[in-house]
């Protein structure tokens, strides 16, 4: 009878001591600098419709439903845009379940004669509800700041733990995205002829 009794104390304690707090709101970025990557490539002597063509192309094999994630898509202006997801899965594993969720992103390639630039930007987490049943933990938009801040329930460490991890996530996920496009942007878009 008494082990019972001190598997649900112990049980309590565990919990008050690493629980996330629920429904909180998102950081508060008006001050920081939004994590975000970008930069203008040369591919010298490639005109911007071939370009165009090379980035609609990478958006077709990088996303799995790319009519989904793209929102503009403007052949005269040479503009592709959309939003992609990031599956998140936290690094702290004990009282962490409800930021488990996803960091949605905006993309952006725009191209020109001879060049193109991305940009990858607005990276914003979205938790969900906990294996537990509480409320999502949402850290909202990603910024360069150490430490989200607006968060304050959660023990600090642990904070900056998620916010860090958070932060690696979209950037080893966005130089991964990078790579394949400069691959693909150097690669001939092959016409209706070509094959």
């Amino acid at each position: 009878m008494k082990k019972p009794i001190k598997k649900i104390i112990l049980f309590v304690a565990c919990l008050t001591f690493v629980y996330l707090p629920t429904n909180q709101q998102p950081c508060d970025c008006q001050e920081a600098e939004k994590l975000s990557f970008t930069e203008v490539v040369n591919v010298n002597g490639v005109s911007a419709e071939e370009l165009y063509m090379r980035a609609r192309l990478w958006f077709v094999d990088c996303f799995v439903d790319s009519k989904n994630v793209l929102e503009m898509d403007d052949k005269k202006e040479g503009i592709l845009a959309g939003k992609g997801s990031i599956a998140y899965e936290p690094n702290v594993f004990i009282g962490s379940g409800c930021t488990r969720g996803n960091i949605v992103f905006t993309i952006k390639v725009m191209v020109k004669d001879g060049r193109y630039k991305y940009e990858f930007l607005n990276f914003t987490h979205h938790g969900s509800v906990s294996e537990m049943g509480f409320g999502p933990t949402d850290f909202g938009v990603l910024t360069t700041e150490e430490d989200c801040g607006k968060i304050k329930d959660t023990y600090k460490s642990q904070r900056i733990a998620l916010w860090k991890h958070m932060k690696s996530i979209s950037e080893l996920n966005t130089i991964q995205m990078v790579s394949s496009l400069k691959k693909k942007m150097e690669e001939k878009a092959l016409g209706e002829n070509d094959w």
